[in-house]
């Protein structure tokens, strides 16, 4: 991190570059920017003259929170979430002694300037305030349909075209975060030949019709492991051999197979978050909405892990899977290992149900009451505490 002078910020490099082991790299960078962001609020005090860490205060935290909430109109949430990472700084850089009396717990014999609380930071005053999680809304496979359809009509080139769809299409088998989809890779993809051996060995019943392939996780780095449909590998392999040659130069048997014509580096996951908000809003201008549908241009690409992980779960239920049972299996394929988080995952009782009879809706109901309450009695048995709420 560099100030306004081009000096480097020592004490907050050695900070980042402390955490960047313990999180997935998507985790560091976003931790990164909250932490830069409020050393240019306090850059900015006085003035322009300037407030360094080591003189902050409980009573610079209010000025930050007033920063944030009223005059930037941030959310309480982000609020909270920029102020946990500073904690963590302030708290590190006390460790170290690189400042004395700067953060800690009051008592007789010591004095901070950032008083912490007995029960930890976010019980500061300056954390003050109950964030209601709002759980989204659940999109139809139309809805999908129709955003990647009007997506296809804002890019040109046929190759991007296929990368375009190709995405989504990984993104609504998989259930996989962005940055997990924008980071496989080629090495981990078999060639045509052992496809199509596992496709014969499928269809004689010796081998399942998912490959097991090794994955980066987003979050918390490391690596897991997700079940890949032989027809899906085949289009990822029809991709990698036919396509992404043209956007870059060079071996197709290693590196990211979603790569930046430009750069010939891997392409961030923001670009399909870019191009998937103008589908979004040209689907929506294009298709009227009716009474009690989602507004199309609400739509994000993280929802197709919601469309994704509520159908895995649907699909175990009417296979007779007990809902424990489902949920856990689910929350091995997906990558979550909170009860808390699959909360959040979860429509059931909003999933699809136009094309079912009324009887078939009142089943659908009471299976997703019943996967409600048992996730509920999991939670309880645990000692888990609820994060999400409608």
């Amino acid at each position: 991190m560099i100030d306004r002078w081009g000096f480097v910020m020592r004490p907050q490099t050695i900070f980042l570059e402390r955490i960047r082991g313990y999180y997935a790299t998507a985790t560091y960078r976003s931790y990164a920017r909250l932490l830069l962001d409020i050393e240019r609020v306090t850059a900015c005090y006085g003035g322009g003259i300037g407030l360094p860490y080591f003189k902050l205060s409980d009573a610079f935290l209010d000025v930050l929170r007033e920063e944030y909430i009223q005059e930037r109109e941030t959310g309480l949430a982000h609020f909270k979430r920029t102020m946990s990472v500073g904690a963590r700084f302030w708290k590190f850089c006390e460790e170290e002694k690189w400042a004395k009396g700067l953060y800690g717990s009051n008592h007789k014999n010591r004095k901070y300037q950032i008083n912490v609380p007995e029960e930890g930071f976010m019980h500061h005053p300056v954390m003050a305030g109950k964030v209601i999680w709002r759980v989204p809304r659940l999109p139809t496979h139309r809805d999908f349909e129709l955003i990647e359809a009007a997506g296809m009509t804002l890019i040109k080139t046929p190759s991007l075209k296929r990368r375009f769809r190709l995405f989504c299409l990984i993104l609504k088998t998989l259930a996989l975060r962005r940055s997990e989809a924008a980071r496989l890779n080629i090495a981990s993809i078999p060639t045509k030949s052992q496809i199509a051996r596992l496709r014969a060995q499928a269809e004689a019943g010796k081998k399942p019709w998912t490959v097991s392939i090794k994955i980066l996780r987003s979050k918390r780095g490391g690596i897991r492991v997700a079940e890949f449909p032989i027809p899906l590998l085949e289009e990822i392999r029809d991709y990698i051999d036919r396509d992404r040659p043209k956007d870059v130069k060079g071996s197709s048997k290693h590196g990211p197979i979603f790569v930046s014509r430009k750069t010939g580096k891997q392409l961030g996951d923001q670009w399909v978050t870019n191009l998937f908000k103008r589908a979004a809003r040209k689907a929506a201008a294009m298709h009227a909405r009716e009474h009690g549908e989602m507004n199309l241009s609400e739509v994000r690409p993280h929802h197709y892990r919601h469309r994704g992980i509520t159908d895995l779960i649907r699909g175990y239920l009417e296979a007779g899977k007990d809902s424990t049972e489902a949920i856990l299996i689910v929350m091995q394929l997906v990558g979550l290992r909170s009860l808390d988080v699959i909360i959040g995952y979860l429509h059931l009782a909003e999933a699809e149900t136009e094309d079912r009879t009324r009887a078939d809706k009142e089943v659908a109901e009471k299976r997703a009451k019943k996967v409600t309450l048992d996730l509920v009695r999991i939670r309880e048995a645990l000692g888990t505490r609820r994060r999400y709420s409608k």
